[in-house]
């Protein structure tokens, strides 16, 4: 009967942990790709049809800046999440690989949240004249050419790390199914199925 309890608090706890984990994956991604694909695209398509260029960077900005503290707290509830399944069940290659998976997106994105992030909106002030003279085809000093590049360049380096985020994401995704379908294999095995 206690052995009934604890199998059935630890089968408990396996499922909570991996709730959490997708909870919070979804999150993460779904936001990343809702901001990539809908709204950013959005902001800067209406911006410049109304010939207001300088508002998209800076709504952009504000929402990363706010959906930096999201994916942090995301990341963590992930790593919580993987840890505590870990717990509960024997560690298998497939449950490291999730881990290291999620444990190197979480660091990207405090590098691409608290390092890059901050750089590009105080660079963001002294580029975003430039942009919008770039934008309504007025003539470039080389000076300014030269600062457009470098903001575009650092820009290039946020917009490649943000897709490693992502596919260390889906890897951790992979790897989670991985483990799901090796236990689910294990146990019709262990039954004779």
């Amino acid at each position: 009967m206690v052995a009934l309890f604890v199998r059935s608090l630890l089968v408990m706890q396996k499922f909570a942990a991996r709730f959490l984990f997708l909870f919070a994956l979804a999150l993460w991604f779904g936001g990343y790709i809702f901001f990539g694909a809908v709204a950013a695209p959005a902001m800067f398509q209406t911006a410049r049809l109304n010939d207001v260029y300088e508002i998209a960077p800076k709504m952009v900005g504000l929402i990363l800046s706010r959906f930096a503290i999201l994916a942090t707290i995301a990341g963590v509830l992930m790593l919580v999440g993987w840890l505590v399944e870990g717990i509960s069940s024997r560690a298998n290659r497939s449950w490291k690989l999730q881990g290291g998976f999620t444990i190197a997106a979480l660091f990207l994105s405090l590098i691409s949240n608290f390092v890059l992030l901050p750089k590009t909106l105080v660079d963001q002030q002294t580029v975003l004249p430039i942009a919008t003279k770039f934008e309504r085809k007025q003539p470039l000093t080389p000076e300014e050419t030269q600062i457009k590049a470098d903001f575009d360049k650092s820009h290039k380096t946020s917009e490649r790390i943000g897709g490693l985020i992502l596919l260390c994401l889906l890897v951790s995704l992979g790897a989670f199914v991985a483990n799901i379908n090796r236990e689910s294999f294990s146990s019709k095995s262990a039954l004779g199925g």
